[in-house]
């Protein structure tokens, strides 16, 4: 019985000082029933004898009892002995009932979230992932609220969103058809704003569902990346008929931004058909090897997609966006459409070494003017590779300094004729900034005397490239205000040096009414102003009214003044070094009309150099509306799917009880719920604390009572178990 007593005051003595001093100042004490004990003989101890190695001193740590450990009874002995063997003092571990208290309080689950574009990052970390449950999104521009999970990535980036300036998502679209939001636009100081090309990866893998439907899990991997899943890179854009080339097929990886090879896939070579446009044409087919790569060649001259043929339930597809490729006769020199094969004397691989000489290794010209047009002359067969990749690569991840509408549309041209999309591809949007300048009647880039023509013809040939059409009532305005400024001599303000730009704008709706007729009277003014060298004044302008003559469905080597043609005059224009010759006899004024020249006698109108690319969904025509006055929309699937591919998601999470918060902001505050109880507690009427508990704080007022109650009642079990 001694024995007993004594064990069971050491466990009290014990606990009593593990006990936070918090829990000794708050917690009442019940009272405990009192167990008389019965006498016990007095024990005589033996004196302690000092060991012959010395004793390890013991920590004072506080709370930290000693505890004397008794030998076994062997058989025959009784609790009443007086002879008793001192032990060696050992220490328990004391008890950390801070973490028991931490225990009690919920901690927040996280994903892992990167947002980037290309090597621009702008935003890495971990966020938390809200409780399930619903909350409201309102897409931009619109004031209907729509029901998300709060679960879901979209709820988690708008929460994030609200959080940061590291980023912004400035365009939200819904589709009411799809039942799925989209986001279109995210702007950040790392790579400025960025539309339409926006996917995302979880752990790995695809999703099948839209970015508001996908229900994340604690933990999870999430990148949201700009640019496409896939993609074919071409040893050469520009080859001849008969030569071949070779297609790379790789997919992207969002985790170190770099490009493997995707073997066992279809690579096609295809041209668009207009009655089935969204099934192309298949010229040629192979099956990509372990690199990757498969090796085409073309027999017939034109323009062609190469792209990656993605396999589907629904049906195959070619991947989008396609990289171009431009095949053409072998002829180096000479007329286009109707010129045949005509040796003008133009050296163009020397108007290329020309160009070279003034290329920065950024791949750019100082001038952002010649660094445009030198695109478009780079764009066409024949020209030398490495200029080409490194100004692609300018094109595609550097800022340039753009003003006017001009600007935007010369600019939008050159990405264009690199297959570079003019929404997308670069580093802002170059299409948007035309049609808001578009005032109703005209695009107004105004100058000193209120108006410059030619930027209507510009952004003409542009806008009828970058998804725009005919019928669209941009382009008839702006084709009805081309015509209104005609000159009764067929010309237009500028004279001959806009005469060819116009010519090629007007081409391309001259089923439009009043088109055809003006052509012929710009016709008529062209060749009233041809000069006797062949020529229509200077480099720039011939090379312009080549083009011009071109567009026309006509070769302008026929164009003859006594023997001279367009093509002599250039020929004769071009110095030794291979540039233009110019005045003011300067590399910058000589490279731009190299630039120029080039494409004249290569016989290539713009728009057999520029790329056609789909307005976005948001770009679409907001004056075409259908008999309800709903905004007519033949793209939105098409669009919407750019970031819905065929990977199958994980299962999404079966969440027990749905939580409806109702909110009008974005940043959402989601309290959790206090953790079940797990055992049943025996209810006593208690002294509420003083104090709240500073330990327990998060699991509630009445967590450190509760913990007490059970601990004194372990306590009394133990005691009367002793006795």
């Amino acid at each position: 019985m001694r024995t007993k007593l004594l064990s069971f005051l050491l466990i009290i003595s014990f606990f009593a000082g593990s006990l936070p001093t918090a829990f000794a100042q708050e917690a009442p004490v019940p009272e405990m029933p009192v167990v008389e004990a019965e006498p016990v003989e007095p024990v005589i101890e033996a004196p302690v004898v000092e060991p012959e190695t010395p004793v390890e001193e013991l920590p004072s740590e506080p709370g930290v009892v000693p505890v004397i450990e008794e030998p076994a009874l062997v058989p025959g002995d009784s609790a009443s002995s007086t002879e008793e063997v001192a032990k060696p003092l050992s220490l328990p571990a004391p008890i950390e009932l801070a973490v028991l208290a931490l225990d009690t309080e919920s901690v927040e689950p996280f994903i892992n979230l990167v947002i980037r574009h290309g090597e621009n990052v702008a935003w890495s970390g971990t966020t938390t992932l809200p409780a399930s449950g619903t909350r409201t999104a309102t897409p931009t521009g619109d004031s209907e609220e729509i029901s998300i999970a709060t679960d879901s990535l979209l709820s988690v980036l708008l929460n994030l969103d609200a959080e940061t300036d590291d980023f912004a998502i400035a365009d939200l679209d819904y589709y009411s058809s799809l039942g799925s939001f989209l986001i279109n636009c995210i702007s950040a100081e790392t790579f400025g704003e960025q539309c339409s090309q926006w996917q995302f990866v979880v752990n790995g893998q695809y999703a099948s569902v839209g970015i508001d439907d996908y229900i994340l899990s604690p933990d999870d991997d999430v990148y949201l990346y700009y640019g496409s899943p896939r993609r074919v890179v071409l040893s050469d854009t520009n080859v001849s008929v008969g030569e071949s080339f070779t297609a790379t097929a790789q997919s992207y990886d969002p985790t170190d931004n770099s490009y493997d090879p995707l073997a066992a896939y279809t690579i096609g070579v295809t041209q668009f058909d207009p009655a089935n446009p969204w099934t192309p044409i298949e010229v040629a087919t192979s099956t990509s090897a372990a690199d990757g790569t498969a090796t085409f060649t073309v027999p017939t001259e034109g323009t062609y997609d190469v792209a990656i043929k993605i396999p589907s339930e629904w049906g195959d597809y070619y991947d989008y966006p396609p990289t171009a490729l431009i095949v053409s006769s072998t002829t180096e020199s000479g007329g286009g459409t109707g010129g045949g094969e005509v040796d003008t004397g133009f050296d163009v691989a020397a108007a290329y070494d020309f160009l070279k000489t003034g290329q920065d290794e950024d791949g750019s010209w100082d001038s952002e003017l010649v660094t445009d047009w030198s695109a478009i002359a780079l764009a066409l067969s024949g020209a030398p590779s490495d200029m080409k990749s490194s100004l692609a690569d300018f094109l595609r991840e550097e800022e340039v300094n753009l003003d006017t509408p001009t600007d935007y549309e010369r600019h939008a041209m050159a990405l264009m004729a690199f297959n570079i999309n003019p929404y997308t591809g670069g580093q802002e949007d170059y299409i948007t900034p035309i049609v808001e300048s578009f005032n109703g009647t005209q695009i107004d880039d105004p100058d000193e005397n209120g108006y410059i023509v030619n930027d209507d013809a510009f952004g003409l040939i542009v806008l009828l490239n970058a998804g725009y059409t005919k019928d669209d009532a941009i382009i008839k305005a702006i084709t009805n205000f081309i015509l209104s400024e005609q000159r009764d001599d067929g010309s237009w303000e500028g004279g001959v040096d806009v005469s060819g730009p116009y010519i090629q704008a007007l081409k391309k709706v001259s089923s439009l009414p009043g088109v055809a007729a003006a052509l012929s009277d710009a016709e008529s003014y062209m060749r009233s102003v041809q000069e006797a060298d062949g020529g229509f004044g200077d480099p720039f302008a011939t090379a312009w009214a080549v083009q011009g003559i071109e567009a026309l469905g006509q070769s302008s080597d026929t164009w003859i003044k006594g023997d001279n043609t367009p093509l002599t005059y250039l020929a004769d224009m071009q110095d030794e070094d291979g540039g233009m010759v110019t005045d003011p006899d300067n590399y910058f004024t000589r490279s731009w009309a190299t630039a120029y020249a080039i494409p004249a006698v290569k016989g290539v109108t713009w728009d057999e150099v520029l790329r056609n690319f789909k307005k976005p969904a948001s770009s679409d025509n907001e004056n075409e509306k259908d008999e309800d006055g709903n905004n007519t929309d033949s793209q939105t699937a098409t669009t919407t799917t750019a970031t819905i591919t065929e990977e199958v998601p994980p299962p999404p999470l079966e969440v027990e009880e749905e939580v409806v918060i109702a909110t009008t902001t974005l940043a959402l505050v989601m309290p959790y719920p206090e953790p079940p109880q797990t055992s049943e507690v025996v209810e006593e009427p208690v002294e509420e604390p003083a104090a709240p508990n500073p330990l327990v704080a998060g699991a509630g007022q009445s967590g450190a009572w509760e913990w007490l109650k059970k601990f004194f009642l372990s306590i009394w079990s133990s005691i009367t178990g002793l006795f």
